[in-house]
């Protein structure tokens, strides 16, 4: 989660996980600013609709993102 004006805030089911999400947080910041940095400070946004299809495929009804969990 991240807050204005505070820094992110990471959980999971032991604070070994929560220190693994962290370092995964870290790393996605650093790729969004790399993207930022090539696009000329500008990243490029996801269309609604793929942003859409991905979040069905791991929550929606017919979810198939985490079959084998």
């Amino acid at each position: 989660v991240l807050a204005p004006g505070h820094g992110p805030f990471t959980w999971g089911r032991s604070p070994e996980e929560a220190v693994e999400h962290s370092v995964i947080l870290e790393e996605l910041a650093r790729m969004a600013k790399l993207s930022a940095d090539i696009n000329g400070g500008k990243a490029p946004v996801l269309p609604e609709y793929m942003a859409e299809k991905h979040y069905m495929r791991k929550f929606g009804p017919e979810a198939y993102f985490y079959q084998n969990r």
